[in-house]
């Protein structure tokens, strides 16, 4: 007994280890994602109203629109986009791509830049259907999104306390009342089925009656704040009446005793932090270091993506959906193409001895002009 009780200590340290240091990871996450300074990408929706953290430093902050299908009833769609910054504080940059903002942007901050032609409107226009980027540079301060910074701060406090509130009974007293007040209904929907009998018409009964629950419970959260402003003495009595009554239920059962439904607690709002934590930032994930390949790899993957393209090619013109007569027609050598089908190589002989020799020719010549440039200066 003595045995498995170190044991059951020894792993959760480990466990409760590896927690703390997931949660420091996050943190770091969350941090660099408000100072970094790079440009970052973000997709535009319709109706949505996007802002961004504050930074140290200027960055360049783009938003893509995705292509929409072309259909009949898109024929007279437009897409704009309305910014809110007075025009001669931000510069803008329009493009097809991540790639023509970015280099819009690089050729823009030259010293010599200088357009006297050159507005900015306030509602920018985009393509709804090519799809396409928008691009802002701007010295003015951007809007914290303070409901990030609550969610980050909320979730390392609950990190740290949660040892501690697994352990307090006014937290389960006080857990066990909010509850009771956002979950009555569904609490109300358990007992009554509890008094049913198991048949298949009360059993559709029941599952129509928690999904109409569920969506009666999303509908007041979407109109909280009208509830609150229209009905507050409704609010207030069915607030103090749900906890009363969560009370004497938690109250009647008594608080947690149980050592591991308290490490259950316990990492529950664990999870439930680094859940905060991870959801306070858009940044979520570092972009993968690039490897640039060497001449032997770039050799070697330049031949196997031509075999590979090479047999895609002779398998779509043995198929159906090559019109081999329309092909033919606009080639110039009908034999060596059905050859190349049947399998035989792309390039001849000849033009492989071509190739090397012209290559071989370009070398010298190179090779003669830079011992010619050599002689000069010496």
């Amino acid at each position: 007994m003595w045995l498995r009780g170190a044991v059951w200590n020894v792993y959760t340290s480990r466990m409760a280890s590896a927690v703390r240091l997931i949660c420091l990871c996050l943190i770091l996450n969350s941090l660099l994602g408000l100072t970094t300074a790079y440009s970052t990408e973000h997709e535009l929706r319709v109706g949505e109203k996007v802002t961004t953290l504050r930074r140290i430093d200027k960055a360049l902050e783009i938003y893509c629109y995705p292509p929409q299908p072309k259909q009949i009833i898109h024929l007279w769609r437009t897409v704009s986009v309305s910014v809110s910054i007075p025009s001669d504080k931000y510069e803008s940059y329009v493009g097809s791509a991540v790639a023509d903002v970015r280099e819009q942007y690089e050729s823009d901050q030259s010293y010599f830049k200088f357009n006297i032609f050159s507005s900015k409107n306030q509602k920018i226009m985009l393509h709804p259907f090519n799809g396409s980027c928008l691009g802002i540079y701007t010295d003015a301060a951007y809007r914290v999104d303070f409901w990030k910074v609550l969610m980050l701060a909320g979730g390392i406090t609950l990190f740290g306390l949660a040892p501690k509130l697994s352990h307090n009974v006014f937290f389960y007293y006080l857990c066990g009342m909010t509850v009771g007040v956002f979950a009555s209904v569904l609490l109300i929907l358990f007992i009554f089925s509890k008094l049913l009998p198991r048949k298949p018409a009360m059993v559709m009964f029941l599952v129509g009656g928690w999904t109409v629950s569920v969506y009666l419970l999303q509908l007041l959260w979407s109109n909280l704040n009208f509830i609150l402003l229209e009905y507050p003495s409704f609010v207030i009595g069915y607030t103090s009446l749900a906890s009363f009554i969560s009370f004497v239920i938690c109250y009647r059962f008594g608080p947690v005793t149980d050592p591991r439904s308290k490490n259950l607690i316990k990492w529950t709002l664990q999870v439930v932090s680094l859940g905060l934590i991870f959801f306070s930032s858009e940044r979520k994930r570092f972009p993968p270091k690039v490897r640039l390949l060497s001449e032997s790899e770039f050799i070697e993957e330049g031949v196997v993506e031509t075999k590979k393209a090479l047999h895609h090619l002779r398998k779509h013109c043995s198929s159906p959906e090559c019109n081999t007569w329309k092909t033919v027609l606009r080639l110039k050598d009908p034999l060596r193409f059905a050859s190349f089908i049947e399998g035989s190589p792309h390039i001849s002989d000849d033009e492989i001895l071509n190739y090397e020799r012209d290559s071989e020719v370009t070398l010298t010549e190179l090779l003669t002009e830079e011992s010619e440039s050599e002689s000069e200066i010496e």
